[in-house]
């Protein structure tokens, strides 16, 4: 028997007012009971907008025009939001900052549980349910809502939406502020209600993380149009083949398993002795090769910190440098203690113990919700806020492949877009001395992450410190000079790529082996140097 059609679409699109064109255009896609279909595209290629418009949000709450025809099961969807007599529907929103209500972890869940008129005894026993399983899993009933981080916050959303046994969940980029272990347990809360019979639209830049759940993908270029849709396998295949993938981040034995085949088209040989290197190049990674460099002068140091949060201690005895012209990533675990450390290294806040000093100006700090680093009313106004004029800017926002319309509203942009935007005023800054980047990886499509790396490049050739902040752990070893890993508030390594790779590898820190790493190893590359 052929599972029934919950959600489908047919020639769809959504246009914003005074807007030249559609954000999405021509989308059609049918959705099956416990079917999972991944939705992939560059920033600013429509992903959320198309969410947005199947959930009937655009245009009941959010001001657009909607064509096309939206069914859910079997009956059009009118202008106003879904029906919930016709289907149970629930939502993770790529800003977790625009959804969470509550003031704590147990009332957040129940939201949408007392909405729907649960008793107070089936309520009590979904909140227990959630908090024993992924995403929630290490959360407790009274932690505050506003004291979580980023990535808490981000596990908290979804486990209130799968807390309501949705029919539909529609989640945007779920595990982008997660780290690895916290991702797969997303992942698999995701797995358990598709058996339960849900079906789902995950919106998603990392390939990776969706592919061993979804069952088809559905590609969307940068002007919002459909580019492909099959099986998730065919469509990874067909992009690891296009010089810039679609714009998606492959996984990394997709790449690797191409830059091989490329390797050996190239030498005629099915053996080529420089497998790793062409892997290397290919991953991102070609820093495992290189060696420490030389002594910088300081631009931040931060000697035997410690950080409380009321009674509980958040940063413990942390020592961190960095230099003139130095990128230093900072990872770990979610509730490590990275947004704190970037606080302090900000000056944001003061250590109770220790000390914590930079030089000349102050720094640069663009924080994890990209949103919170704007607050005019256009990028022109933008500028002259910081001092910039329109010159120094338009310039930087080219390099970027932002448009240069200084009459934009800065959140007109996209999620990721709004990453890079932050990035480019920090860049534009006349003496920038330190820069400290709160998760800009989170969000990014891959050629966005070409980009960044381009810009680290940028702000390391003009001399300026770097703090860059991500769980993206592979970025950080391709693009860092050192990476410094926390947990539980104390700085637990602290070394160049090659180092912390071979440590992850060792199991030596708390961090799981990341993809393009193992990649690396499987085609040959060792922290000794020696190739298999």
């Amino acid at each position: 028997m052929r599972p029934e059609t919950v959600l489908s679409a047919r020639g769809v699109s959504v246009r914003f007012p005074g807007a030249a064109r559609d954000a999405v255009r021509d989308i059609s896609f049918y959705l099956a009971t416990g079917e999972t279909l991944a939705l992939f595209g560059p920033s600013g290629g429509g992903k959320s907008s198309l969410a947005m418009a199947l959930l009937g949000v655009i245009p009941a709450l959010v001001a657009g025009e909607r064509g096309g025809e939206i069914c859910v099961r079997g009956a059009p969807l009118d202008n106003g939001a879904l029906a919930t007599g016709r289907m149970r529907a629930a939502s993770v929103l790529q800003d977790t900052d625009a959804q969470i209500v509550a003031l704590t972890v147990e009332d957040e869940i129940a939201f949408a549980l007392e909405n729907r008129g649960l008793s107070p005894v089936a309520i009590d026993a979904r909140i227990d349910a959630a908090l024993a399983a992924p995403p929630a899993q290490g959360l407790s009933r009274r932690d505050r809502t506003l004291e979580l981080s980023g990535g808490w916050r981000q596990r908290l959303a979804l486990a209130a939406a799968l807390a309501d046994s949705p029919d539909l969940l529609v989640v945007d980029e779920p595990v982008a502020h997660l780290d690895e272990a916290a991702a797969a347990g997303a992942i698999e809360a995701l797995g358990a209600i598709r058996m339960r019979g849900c079906a789902s639209i995950i919106v998603e830049h990392r390939c990776d993380h969706v592919a061993p759940l979804a069952d088809r993908a559905l590609v969307l270029d940068r002007c919002g149009q459909p580019v492909m849709i099959g099986r998730v396998a065919e469509v990874m295949a067909r992009a690891a083949e296009a010089p810039d993938h679609f714009g998606l981040r492959l996984p990394a034995s997709v790449i690797a398993a191409a830059a091989v085949r490329r390797a050996r088209l190239v030498s005629g040989s099915r053996e080529t002795p420089d497998d790793t290197g062409a892997v290397l190049e290919a991953l991102g990674l070609r820093r495992l090769e290189e060696r420490a460099r030389g002594a910088f002068a300081p631009m931040l140091t931060i000697e035997a910190a410690d950080v409380r949060r009321g009674r509980r201690a958040v940063l413990h005895a942390v020592d961190l440098a960095i230099g003139a012209g130095e990128v230093v990533g900072v990872t770990g675990p979610n509730g490590a203690g990275k947004t704190t450390l970037a606080f302090l290294a900000a000056g944001a806040i003061r250590a109770r113990g220790g000390a914590a000093s930079h030089e000349g100006a102050a720094p640069i700090y663009l924080p994890q919700n990209p949103a919170l680093a704007f607050a005019t009313a256009t990028l022109a106004a933008e500028a002259a806020r910081r001092g910039l004029s329109w010159d120094e800017v338009a310039p930087v926002l080219d390099s970027l492949e932002l448009p240069s319309d200084p009459a934009r509203h800065p959140l007109s942009f996209s999620h990721g877009e709004r990453r890079r935007l932050g990035l480019a005023f920090a860049i534009a800054a006349r003496e920038p001395r330190l820069v400290i980047l709160d998760e800009p990886v989170a969000g990014l499509d891959g050629f966005g992450l070409s980009l960044l790396r381009r810009q680290m490049e940028r702000l390391r050739a003009k001399g300026c410190g770097v703090m860059l902040i991500a769980h993206d752990v592979d970025f950080l070893l391709g693009v860092c000079d050192r990476v410094a890993v926390l947990d539980g508030g104390r700085i637990v390594c602290d070394a160049p790529p090659r180092e912390v790779a071979a440590r992850i590898l060792a199991g030596a820190v708390p961090l799981r082996a990341p993809d393009a790493l193992k990649a690396a190893a499987a085609h040959g590359w060792s922290p000794d140097g020696a190739s298999r």
